[in-house]
């Protein structure tokens, strides 16, 4: 039996976004012989091991704020910090990055901290680049990792996402190989939100343009420290012995970013079928039809035209229910927003729901709409959909096109297009049987493409083939 040592940002039962659960139903799908042990970034459990559904998980100490500082480094250690250290954290954390040698040289600190402070004055600046060279150079993640490896020894640690890929780039494995996971754009896009999109235009190649609303001098010192850490991104990316994807999306955007590199799409599983056709037992479409949309309550997501959308599909349906299934920064704002254009009524906003209330979901609804205005980097949107038999309607852009046939199992629209983004949601509304007929092929063609034992397949043989080769 090979052991195999998962590093991951995060993992259920904290933050369960799809990510995370994407990873937990790989990981419990793979073949028993495999031994696999998951260490999380996650300050709250680091340094303690526990056990989430039969998968054993040991928290490590999680990368901090840049500049790094005493307090990020008691808080990753679980040290409850002193009231010195809170008051006084900014300067304290400067200070701390000017005098700390471990971290490059004087001059290269002085440097960093003088862009900081060029950056953060000007208004126009709504963020500062996360400057991870140097989170990851503070070391309580790398040193926490460094003896996890010795104690657990691996034949293979594979990293999952941004964060724990830096991490496992820069700890000692004792020559011990890796294998990166990436399922977000942060190696080709420096922007913290990682957008990829400037004023809700796409960006495959990045040329800086989100911070041309910035001063001069500020702009220039953003796009410095922008293209300083994304290629210690793309350096630390390039150390993996196999480099895999969720989506031939993120495929083709890291091999125009790294075009010398071979990079492999995999995809997510889908959760258990039998489970979820038990939690949609003697639950049918809601009357009034219900339109559903699925995730955080963001501009990346396009939640914010809902209000739009309501007060034109008044025109087209006697009656409907928008429901956003969800929480995040837009919830306020949209709830507002419906009660001042009389629209309250046909909306529902749910907060955050579990798994089993996300498909009952699902389930009552008539159609699901994807507004993504953002390339999504793969979507499990339309594989919860398909599970439930139920359409979707997206725009055709990043990942989450392709699982989605259009015409057959929902419909792809250009972005942006929202009269017909609208006009296919109601011609689902209108035509049950049609519907009927697009979520059952959604369903077959999902459970053919994403079934979790293939996926689960494809990253066993990219695990035994790093393991050959490395003769480790």
């Amino acid at each position: 039996m090979q052991k195999i040592l998962v590093v991951t940002d995060k993992y259920p039962p904290s933050m369960v976004g799809g990510a995370e659960l994407s990873l937990h139903v790989l990981l419990k799908s793979m073949d028993s012989d495999w031994d696999i042990r998951v260490a999380v970034l996650e300050g709250q459990t680091a340094n303690k091991t526990e056990r989430f559904d039969e998968m054993e998980v040991v928290g490590l100490p999680s990368f901090g704020n840049w500049p790094p500082s005493q307090h990020d480094t008691l808080h990753a250690r679980g040290i409850g910090p002193s009231f010195i250290t809170r008051r006084f954290a900014q300067k304290e954390m400067q200070l701390r990055f000017l005098l700390d040698g471990k971290n490059r040289g004087f001059k290269k600190r002085l440097e960093r901290l003088r862009n900081l402070r060029v950056v953060s004055r000007d208004p126009a600046m709504t963020y500062l680049p996360s400057m991870d060279d140097d989170l990851v150079a503070n070391r309580p993640t790398t040193n926490a990792l460094k003896k996890l490896v010795r104690e657990y020894d691996p034949d293979l640690v594979h990293a999952d996402n941004y964060r724990s890929i830096l991490a496992v780039a820069n700890s000692d494995l004792g020559g011990i190989p890796f294998t990166a996971m990436v399922r977000d754009h942060r190696f080709f896009c420096a922007q913290r939100n990682q957008s990829t999109n400037i004023d809700g235009q796409p960006c495959s190649i990045c040329e800086f343009g989100c911070v041309r609303s910035a001063d001069e001098r500020s702009g220039q010192v953003a796009k410095k420290l922008m293209s300083e850490i994304r290629a210690y991104r793309i350096k630390s990316l390039s150390k993996a012995s196999e480099i895999v994807t969720t989506s031939s999306y993120l495929r083709k955007q890291l091999e125009i970013t790294m075009p010398d590199t071979s990079v492999h799409a995999i995809g997510n599983p889908t959760d258990a079928p039998a489970r979820i056709d038990q939690i949609r037992t003697n639950i049918n479409r809601s009357d009034p039809p219900e339109i559903l949309i699925v995730g955080m309550l963001n501009e990346n997501k396009g939640q914010e035209r809902v209000i739009e959308w309501a007060k034109e599909l008044k025109q087209q349906l006697d009656d409907f229910r928008i429901v956003l299934a969800g929480r995040g920064q837009l919830s306020k704002k949209i709830t507002r927003l419906a009660e001042e254009h009389g629209i309250r009524d046909h909306l529902i906003l749910t907060g955050f729901l579990d798994r089993n209330a996300i498909y009952r979901a699902y389930s009552r609804a008539s159609v699901v709409v994807a507004p993504n205005r953002w390339p999504e980097p793969f979507g499990r949107v339309p594989l919860e959909a398909g599970l439930s038999e139920r359409p979707v309607v997206a725009y055709d852009l990043g990942g989450i096109c392709e699982s989605i046939v259009d015409g057959v199992t929902g419909h792809l629209v250009q972005p942006a297009d929202e009269v017909l983004l609208l006009k296919r949601v109601v011609g689902i509304i209108k035509n049950p049987k049609r519907g009927a007929e697009m979520g059952e092929a959604a369903r077959r063609f999902i459970l053919e493409k994403y079934d979790s034992s293939t996926i689960s397949e494809r990253l066993g043989e990219v695990w035994a083939r790093v393991i050959a080769e490395s003769g480790h």
